[in-house]
């Protein structure tokens, strides 16, 4: 097990059969055990009549087989599972990191280069985003942090003056 990982616990019941031949509806509870962090822990689950087309069970097993080998493969490094990984996408029509749904439409369109028309598709512009920067001219002015610095460095030009100024007239009346 893995932290952060959800235990699931599913399978296949194999129900018991009546003297008629008919299978009988089970009945009981799942008792799960096991040991946590802070100490021992118990879990009692009533067990569900199950559905007579449960097609799903087979897609669960394969999903959790494919995330546990993913796992695996994860921990180990490299592309060790990779095979095993793609032929259970592939079997079971399952998204992995090395299957993808593609759509394919074998019907051509326009054959002839003439006959084309080019769209020009519209894209929404990102949030926060004026209309304004399209097509716009760059501003010559700049930014406000440049004339915060030009001002920061004209002030300290002026003090060095001052500076200069108070030391010519100290001198001055001595």
């Amino acid at each position: 097990m893995l932290g952060g990982r959800p235990v699931a616990l599913f399978g296949k019941w194999r129900a018991e059969r009546d003297a008629a031949g008919r299978p009988r509806v089970p009945q009981g509870q799942l008792v799960i055990d096991g040991r946590a962090a802070d100490g021992d822990w118990q879990q009692v689950v009533p067990a569900a009549t199950p559905e007579p087309d449960a097609q799903a069970l087979r897609l669960l097993w394969a999903r959790r087989r494919v995330q546990q080998l993913s796992d695996e493969e994860a921990l180990v490094g490299g592309s060790a599972k990779r095979d095993a990984i793609t032929a259970l996408g592939l079997q079971h029509s399952l998204l992995t990191n090395y299957t993808s749904f593609i759509a394919v439409d074998h019907v051509v369109r326009h054959l002839d280069a003439d006959s084309r028309t080019v769209v020009h598709q519209p894209a929404p512009m990102p949030q926060g985003v004026s209309n304004h920067a399209i097509g716009a001219a760059v501003p010559s002015t700049p930014e406000p942090a440049t004339w915060l610095a030009l001002l920061v460095a004209l002030g300290a030009v002026a003090v060095g003056v001052a500076q200069k100024r108070r030391a010519r007239r100290a001198g001055a009346f001595a």
